[in-house]
């Protein structure tokens, strides 16, 4: 039974002029006109006026009249007036109601009455939206249409949660419609001003809320994909362009900007599985690469430029930043990096003052400055925060009794000056890649481009035909589709990353030589029959060193691994560990270095000196051992690095 408030006698309160309207509209059977009037008079009356309707505009929106109305379109040619004057005056009611939900507190119980008789005809206007086509009648849009239907469903949601309960069997309905609300709004490119900004802003509000709510299931996700295009990347494209835009243009009120911004963030962090609700089985896996395509790191690092100001509070600037720091702990994070750093990490962190966010984002962007992609863009960034003074900015404080900001940041602009000047060695021809040849009986070192590489596996590289062929009858032949077929699987890392961490991994291989001497002792003494590794681990930022047998090396090779490696007897291994973002394990990366025709054989030579063991008994003896330990050791000439993935 409804609420008494809602009954037409109520109408009475109303001056006569509009009450004859009303009770006319609002009667069984009005003729076209009454209804037009009254929904055209409706539009310029003041919010008091039309709270005191709300019996009429119940009445009129009788869900009973929908059946008619949808046997009329059957009809050819017969329902153009008559149902397009119906349509308008529901869309006119909706939207009078939604103004008065806004300012005026109704009782639970009106709320509930209204929303049973409202909601049918929200799902029928988006179920034959494209029949009825009010644009082709009158001067509502479509974004006018959905921008009053979800303003409505906001007005509901927001006033009296417990209607919430009412939608549960049409929670695939009202995820649809705000997807179709979210394409439509969108894309229609109309500035975000008045009634369509608004619109907007309560589409994100649902995006943001629907995780916390237990009916919002993958059947509810998918119905938000048909609505906004039918994919996942759809989707993607429609809220990261979305974000981007209010970003670009902002609306009038700055404040709500940043609101609707951080709606959509928190959907779209709650896409990557990353939001206070925990994690989503409703939300496929595929969105969040979809939103990694779509450029979603580079969009969270335009939303900290526009929030870390100083009228918007450090605790918003933190809040944003935090997305951000989250985003570059994906993997691969060396590509989220960069894609940060292009667009304004780095003022960013400077304009928001924030020790913390720094300390945090600092803590992701270290480790990655061993790829070479990172070097060459924070060669770039730093010229845009070059000369200011971090310790004022940043003062000596510690965050969460770690370094304070301003060390970290010295150690940061320190790595990557050290490790630009090796790239400027190479780049410059001050230093050049020298390679062995890859048949064993020959292994002369040559310049890299005077050697030819294999068309199988395009990694291995001869000096001759005869030195190919001879490599290939002595091991070669099982190696080369391994080599291929790791190739293409680490085809995400580009050619010049890769080059790097070989330039890498050799100069500070050349540079801790005696640290390392000492471990090849110590492993050889404890372990004399096995072949050792050596590792460089970067996760860090700079590299820790350790020496340990490859036998038992973790994550294991394979047989045909172990076959590719072990074939031939003048090669050291050198791995390469470095931390690429996620909670997995870090990557390790095997550099097998071949040895120059006129370099000792290391594993064998290493035992001979450890054999002797009275040296070992004096430190002149210790310092004499390390120093025979080092003369084995290679330099950079006549070494090969060779590349594939350990895990």
């Amino acid at each position: 039974m409804m609420h008494s408030s809602l009954r037409l006698s109520n109408l009475s309160k109303l001056r006569r002029s509009i009450r004859s309207l009303a009770i006319a509209a609002a009667s069984t059977n009005p003729s076209l006109e009454e209804r037009q009037r009254f929904a055209d008079v409706t539009q310029d009356l003041s919010i008091e006026d039309r709270a005191l309707l709300l019996p009429a505009f119940y009445a009129i929106l009788d869900p009973a009249r929908i059946p008619g109305i949808v046997s009329r379109l059957h009809e050819e040619e017969s329902y153009a007036d008559d149902i397009i004057t119906n349509t308008f005056s529901a869309f006119v009611t909706l939207r009078n109601v939604t103004d008065v939900i806004m300012v005026h507190a109704l009782p639970a119980a009106v709320l509930r009455d209204l929303w049973t008789r409202f909601w049918p005809w929200i799902e029928f206007l988006d179920e034959y939206h494209d029949t009825l086509s009010l644009v082709d009648h009158t001067s509502v849009t479509p974004a006018d249409e959905y921008s009053a239907y979800v303003s409505l469903c906001y007005a509901f949601d927001v006033v009296d949660k417990s209607v919430r309960k009412l939608t549960r069997g049409s929670m695939e309905n009202l995820c649809r419609i705000v997807g179709t609300a979210l394409r439509i709004l969108h894309l229609s490119k109309r500035p975000l001003t008045g009634e369509e900004e608004a619109g907007l802003s309560y589409t994100t509000y649902f995006l943001r809320s629907w995780f916390s709510r237990n009916d919002f299931d993958r059947s509810a996700f998918d119905a938000l994909l048909l609505g906004s295009g039918g994919t996942v990347t759809h989707l993607a494209c429609l809220v990261v362009g979305l974000a981007n835009r209010y970003i670009a243009e902002g609306a009038e009120d700055l404040e709500r900007s940043v609101a609707t911004l951080g709606n959509l963030f928190t959907f779209m962090m709650s896409g990557i599985g990353q939001s206070d609700h925990g994690t989503h089985d409703e939300i496929p896996s595929a969105f969040e690469g979809e939103l990694f395509k779509q450029g979603l790191v580079s969009t969270a690092t335009k939303f900290a430029l526009l929030v870390c100001d100083p009228s918007m509070g450090k605790d918003r600037a933190e809040a944003v930043l935090g997305y951000v720091q989250t985003l570059l702990s994906v993997t691969p994070r060396h590509r989220w990096v960069v894609e940060s750093l292009r667009a304004g990490l780095l003022p960013a962190l400077f304009a928001s003052r924030s020790p913390v966010s720094l300390y945090r984002v600092l803590r992701e962007l270290i480790p990655s400055t061993v790829y070479y992609s990172v070097l060459a863009q924070l060669r770039e960034s730093l010229t845009q925060v070059d000369g200011l003074d971090v310790p004022t900015i940043f003062p000596l404080e510690r965050v969460a009794h770690e370094l304070p900001p301003a060390e970290v940041w010295e150690m940061l602009t320190e790595l990557v000056a050290y490790r630009l000047e090796h790239i400027d060695k190479y780049a410059t021809g001050i230093r050049e890649v020298i390679m062995a040849c890859h048949n064993v009986q020959c292994a002369e070192a040559k310049a890299k481009s005077a050697l030819k590489v294999c068309s199988g596996c395009k990694i291995s590289r001869y000096c001759s035909k005869e030195c190919q062929a001879a490599d290939w009858h002595d091991g070669h032949r099982q190696v080369c589709p391994i080599l291929s077929s790791r190739r293409k699987a680490d085809a995400s890392m580009s050619a010049r990353d890769k080059w790097f961490f070989e330039v890498l991994v050799h100069e500070d291989y050349g540079s801790l030589g005696k640290k390392i001497a000492a471990k090849y002792l110590h492993f050889a003494l404890n372990h004399p029959d096995q072949v050792p590794y050596t590792l460089f681990d970067y996760s860090l930022g700079n590299p820790t060193v350790e020496v340990g047998a490859l036998k038992e090396m973790d994550p294991s090779f394979s047989d045909e691994e172990a076959a590719m490696i072990t074939y031939c007897d003048r090669v050291l291994f050198h791995l390469i560990k470095v931390s690429d973002g996620g909670n997995e394990n870090p990557d390790i990366w095997l550099l097998p270095v071949r040895f120059g025709a006129q370099t000792p054989n290391f594993v064998s030579g290493l035992r001979k000196i450890v054999a002797r063991g009275p040296l070992l008994s004096s430190e002149e003896g210790m310092e004499q051992v390390l120093t025979e330990i080092l003369t084995l050791m290679p330099s950079w000439d006549g070494m090969n690095g060779r590349w594939w993935h350990a895990d």
